[in-house]
């Protein structure tokens, strides 16, 4: 079953309906206390890449701008340290 919501996967969990998948923060935060018990996935796929996503760059206020730049400039040393020394 899909849900919207990590309140309602863990409504569901309560329930006694079955498992859920989430990040482990929010895990934290809804699905917290002695009711859940919270294991952490091993394996590469349970990692999770994230993208930023942002309007034209002319149309973004200069804090937007700002930390489009400071994230993106993280992506490319994270990707090839060695051109950043």
């Amino acid at each position: 079953m899909r849900v919207n919501g990590f309140d309602s996967i863990s409504g569901l969990v309560a329930q006694g309906l079955g498992i859920g998948v989430m990040p482990q923060l929010v895990a934290r935060s809804v699905a917290g206390g002695s009711r859940f018990v919270r294991v952490v996935i091993a394996g590469n796929w349970a990692h999770r890449q994230f993208v930023l996503c942002h309007r034209a760059a002319a149309s973004l206020s200069r804090a937007a701008h700002s930390v489009v730049q400071v994230l993106a400039a993280a992506h490319t040393q994270k990707v090839n340290p060695a051109s950043h020394k």
